[in-house]
């Protein structure tokens, strides 16, 4: 029976050799690191690469030895024998390229002898018993030396093939032994690649993150394993590391599976590329929790050492000087009593002198509101008597008189419809508290066909589209916020530009209150101005421009605020308005 401790480590054996096989590749140095190997090694491991190098080489090289053919004809003259510089030509192609490329190269020597070395020349004609039995042997030949060649490169492959397995058996081999090595090792050791990835890594490294292998060779180490605020003096020192070749050593933290963070101490090691760059790092950690923990202890030690010794010293001070200051003490703690005295009489003389202002300021509201009612009231009989008389004497005498008589007539016609509307909306401005109502719950869809019902005219001359979201239920004054949406629409439909009036009502959820907006497609306002159209009698535009009194907007800005409310405007310049206003959810009325 097998004991648990042997499987554990048959299993630790297995995962090494495991992380050996899959690491291998990674860390296979070659001792050649020349250009041409590097060339040699991308043509043996892409197959199109290799045929494309071993044909395009066989035509070449017969190029060149048909060149160095006529060279030789033109510096010694005619004679040389016709395929004497082709055999050596077709002898090195099959030995590097092999029988394919050695037919080639005989194939086309063959055609160039017959085109440019055998008379005629630059036409393919072999008419000569002698040069058809030239061309026989040449090509018979170099079949042989193509196969032979072959044979000859295969078994030098399998030669090569079987030495180079013995080498990487003998490479696994100690890679299998340094593995053993480090993976029963104590101290973690992780090899890092400057992408972030790891490569391999023992057991004690995993029991120090807490991650699985699986899970290291997946993340990034250069940013999960480590906190942000360490990342840029760890770069800092392998910059340095690649500089000086030295091993650093330096301290940070690891950043474990759970969350929790562990303190390190690295000695980290560089490998280099050809060209001088980073390939990996290898380093050896270790954990200095508890050299952490003592050094804390140590500064606390030492900083309550000297906080023990300033507290004695501050005592003595302190008891020293404990006597003056009680007498002061005594001393201000009686006449702050007594300042404190005469302060609490001359609150409470404050706080009767503001009670009584703001009996008198609401005295002076009442009567201002009395006055403003009363005289807005007693103006409409003899304003009615002027407008009556006014439109007798222009139904009577209109055509009757001269073009100035009859200019004269309009002007007060209309003045007195202009005062006429003055007076109305002012005495709605003077209502506004002594006909407020009670606070009720009513329904806002309600309240909002009434008023476009009532505007119904006014929306069929001005040939305007009122769309509207679906409106809650609310706490508040129903005639009054009525009145609010009857002046924003009337607004929104008087002042269009050249398209007809286009306007949406929606509404804003939020958890303390409901925001209302009334959208529409305007002449709009420019933002300097945004602020006055909430003051009484306060005009944008001319009456012949636009009809109106210039207290709708401020009579909505009284009602909201009495709902606890806020209401603004959002517009540009010929881009339209929207008007918001909110209504508290919870209101205390």
């Amino acid at each position: 029976m097998i004991k648990s401790d042997e499987i554990s480590d048959e299993e630790q054996k297995q995962k090494s050799l495991e992380r050996v096989k899959q690491s291998s590749d990674e860390f296979e140095i070659s001792n050649d690191d020349t250009r041409l190997n590097m060339f040699l090694q991308a043509v043996h491991t892409r197959p199109w690469l290799n045929l494309a190098v071993r044909y395009g080489a066989a035509i070449v090289v017969v190029i060149v030895a048909f060149l160095l053919y006529m060279a030789l004809t033109k510096l010694f003259g005619p004679g040389l024998p016709t395929y004497i510089l082709f055999y050596p030509a077709i002898i090195i192609v099959a030995l590097i390229g092999g029988l394919g490329p050695g037919l080639v190269a005989t194939i086309f020597s063959v055609l160039l002898a017959g085109i440019w070395i055998l008379p005629p020349q630059g036409q393919l004609s072999i008419k000569s018993p002698i040069d058809q039995l030239g061309v026989v042997l040449f090509t018979a030949i170099g079949i042989m030396i193509s196969s032979v060649a072959e044979l000859y490169r295969r078994n030098r492959m399998k030669a090569a093939a079987y030495d180079k397995e013995e080498a990487l058996r003998e490479t696994l081999h100690e890679k299998e032994f340094l593995a053993n090595i480090l993976e029963q090792a104590s101290q973690p050791f992780a090899i890092g690649y400057p992408d972030g990835r790891l490569g391999l890594h023992n057991h004690a490294f995993e029991e120090l993150t807490g991650y699985s292998s699986i899970e290291l060779n997946t993340l990034d180490w250069s940013t999960k394993l480590t906190p942000f605020e360490w990342r840029e003096m760890e770069t800092q020192k392998l910059d340095e590391l690649q500089r000086t070749g030295q091993p650093s050593r330096y301290v940070k933290e690891y950043i474990r599976k759970d969350g929790s963070r562990v303190p390190i101490e690295l000695l980290v090691n560089i490998a280099l590329d050809v060209e001088g760059n980073p390939e990996y790092y290898y380093s050896f950690i270790t954990d200095i929790t508890e050299r952490k923990k003592a050094e804390e202890q140590k500064n606390d030690m030492l900083v309550k050492e000297q906080q023990l010794t300033e507290e004695l010293q501050s005592s003595n001070e302190e008891l020293q000087s404990t006597t003056e200051e009680l007498q002061s003490s005594n001393e201000e703690l009686q006449s702050t009593t007594e300042e404190l005295h005469m302060t609490n009489k001359e609150l409470q003389h404050q706080q009767d002198e503001l009670r009584e202002l703001v009996d008198k300021l609401e005295v002076s509201n009442r009567e201002l509101e009395q006055f403003a009612y009363v005289a807005s009231h007693d103006l409409q009989e003899p304003l009615r008597m002027v407008s009556s008389f006014t439109q007798l004497l222009e139904k009577r005498y209109k055509d009757k008189l001269d073009d100035d008589a009859n200019d004269y007539i309009n002007f007060i016609v209309k003045g007195a419809h202009r005062m006429k509307d003055l007076i109305d909306d002012l005495l709605v401005f003077s209502r506004f508290n002594t006909q407020a109502k009670e606070f009720i719950l009513f329904d806002m869809d309600t309240a909002l066909n009434g008023v476009l019902s009532y505007l119904q005219p006014y929306i069929n001359i001005n040939h305007a589209q009122i769309t509207h979201d679906s409106l809650p239920s609310i706490m508040g004054d129903s005639l009054q916020i009525q009145q609010v949406l009857q002046n924003l629409l009337t607004n929104a439909i008087k002042f269009h530009g050249d398209e007809p009036p286009l306007v949406n009502i929606f509404l804003k959820k939020s958890e303390d209150e409901w925001t209302f907006g009334v959208n529409d497609n305007g002449i709009g306002i420019d933002p300097r101005y945004q602020e006055q159209i909430f003051q009484v009698f306060k005009r944008l535009h001319t009456r012949d421009e636009f009809e109106g009194t210039g207290i709708g907007l401020s009579i909505c800005k009284k009602i909201i605020e009495r709902h606890g409310g806020r209401i603004w405007v959002e517009s540009e310049a010929g881009k339209g308005s929207t008007f918001y206003f909110t209504i508290p959810k919870k209101l205390n009325k």
